[in-house]
């Protein structure tokens, strides 16, 4: 489709998806009651009709959706956000979300419905939906294998092919010197050879857990995605974006107490606790919709916090999922707070760099959308989502494969590339960090800065393919944006 210039797109039609439910419901309220358990509170003056409420559905169980143990951690988060960003209206308090537990009823929406109508003491409350898990590629466990030979890397070569790693690394601070990441989602083999160079951890909770090797779950996804940003070491057959990443961390949203994996809010919470400003938090997540996967902050608790996360200065690379939809037309169902994901706009931008993913090959000078990826305008840009070459792990072996895929491995070099930028840009100027609307809108500069989507016309906008000699030039020009204030709130200490 070819539009007269200067002629918006037409607006997309509503999709309404409230997801496929977990069976929990995800509640808000308007102020902080003092308890763990909801259900204690049957005779209270402000809260008794929730308590009474909960009683009559059966008395479910209920909890803080953040324990009460990182309370701390979500009031610095809060605080953090609000120095940098005073500005904002509809910020929530990490106190106040809570969830409340209907797999057995089944009846999620409805008692959402019923919650939601307690406008005195409650917010807002929703069905959750359920978190996708997450694969490298359908042929992952088939394709691993142990090798010597350096595996092809195309998505590294200059434009129009990759994101021009390599030219990087040959400019100062072009390895990812000085930046810190936090990885969120739920297995990794954190021995892997590829990874040893950084000693990564998973950062520690009594719940939340790294899942590789427990049951039958295999890390190789969370194993994939570090080496893609960080990989090097002798003998290693895959280069990391950024080899000189100053720490690599990663954080589980899978609670092994529950043995469920939705625990994406409180593992936000706890990444950005241990990442300053400029640093890069990244998100391979998503969620089950009933008409394809969605980005998790269509979660209203995910999205929140997300956008505190960037509030705070913390760069948060997401997948926009491999739901082959229009993120544009996405609407939450009726049991939900009404909403729309769109940039720019303060109530329903998270601030987060959402990523699409295309075919490896070359069309023209540009690539095509992978048939997997959602989009939309508010994608900000794109990177391989097929081919990509990765160290994985099989239930008893490491290894290395070509098939890291979709918008998994898209994100991965994404929030390579972000690292990079902030590394370049602290080396030429003085140490200073980038903010994180400022680095968004670097990826997601349109072409001739950044490598165009193909063909012209195609209103499934995945936007551009980031350029890092493009990008270093401008930084070596000037700073990219105003100067990011000193996040003078220190971090936990080391693991």
């Amino acid at each position: 489709m070819t539009l007269p210039p200067g002629e918006p797109p037409p607006e997309p039609e509503p999709q309404f998806d409230g997801g496929v439910p977990s069976g929990f419901v995800i509640l808000v309220l308007r102020t902080d009651p003092d308890v763990d358990d909801l259900r204690r509170l049957v005779g209270d003056d402000v809260f008794g009709e929730l308590a009474r409420l909960l009683v009559d559905l059966g008395s479910p169980r209920n909890e803080r959706l953040i324990p009460r143990a990182a309370a701390a951690d979500a009031d610095r988060l809060d605080e953090r956000a609000r120095r940098r960003r005073p500005d904002r209206r509809n910020r929530r308090s990490g106190r106040l979300y809570w969830r409340v537990d209907r797999r057995e009823s089944r009846d999620a929406a409805e008692v959402a419905r019923r919650l939601a109508a307690l406008r005195d003491v409650v917010d807002t409350a929703y069905a959750e939906a359920r978190v996708a898990a997450a694969s490298p590629s359908a042929n992952a466990s088939t394709a691993a294998a142990s090798t010597t030979t350096m595996l092809g890397q195309g998505y590294l070569d200059a434009r129009p092919h990759g994101v021009d790693a390599r030219s990087a690394w040959t400019r100062p601070g072009g390895e990812g010197q000085g930046v810190r990441l936090v990885d969120i989602e739920m297995g990794w083999r954190i021995t892997h050879p590829a990874l040893a160079a950084h000693t990564p951890k998973v950062l520690p909770d009594p719940h939340r857990v790294n899942r590789d090797g427990i049951g039958v779950f295999v890390g190789d996804h969370g194993t994939a995605t570090l080496g893609v940003i960080a990989a090097t070491g002798p003998g290693v057959p895959v280069l990391g974006i950024a080899p000189r990443i100053a720490w690599l961390r990663a954080c589980s949203h899978f609670n092994r107490t529950t043995g469920d994996d939705l625990d994406v809010t409180p593992a936000i919470v706890q990444a950005a606790t241990y990442l300053r400003a400029g640093d890069v938090l990244v998100l391979e997540t998503q969620r089950l919709g009933l008409f394809g996967l969605l980005p998790t902050e269509t979660d209203l608790a995910d999205f929140d916090h997300i956008q505190k996360a960037t509030d705070a200065g913390i760069v948060v690379i997401e997948a926009a999922a491999n739901g082959s939809r229009d993120i544009d037309a996405w609407r939450p169902a009726a049991d939900q707070p009404q909403r729309r994901l769109q940039r720019g706009v303060e109530e329903w931008d998270s601030g987060a760099v959402l990523v699409g993913s295309c075919v490896k090959r070359v069309h023209q000078d540009g690539h095509r959308r992978h048939p997997t990826s959602n989009y939309g305008r508010r994608v900000d840009c794109y990177a391989w989502g097929e081919g990509v070459a990765a160290p994985t792990a099989t239930a008893t072996s490491e290894g290395y494969f070509e098939k890291y895929a979709g918008t998994s491995s898209a994100t991965a070099i994404i929030a390579g590339v972000a690292v990079l930028v902030e590394s370049l840009h602290r080396a030429a100027h003085g140490g200073r960090a980038v903010a994180p609307e400022t680095v968004r809108d670097v990826l997601s500069a349109p072409a001739p800065q950044g490598t165009p989507q193909k063909p012209v016309g195609d209103a499934r906008l995945i936007g551009v393919m980031p350029d890092l000699d493009v990008i270093f030039a401008a930084v070596q020009a000037a700073p990219l944006g105003p100067e990011l204030p000193d996040d003078d709130i220190p971090l936990p200490p080391d693991l």
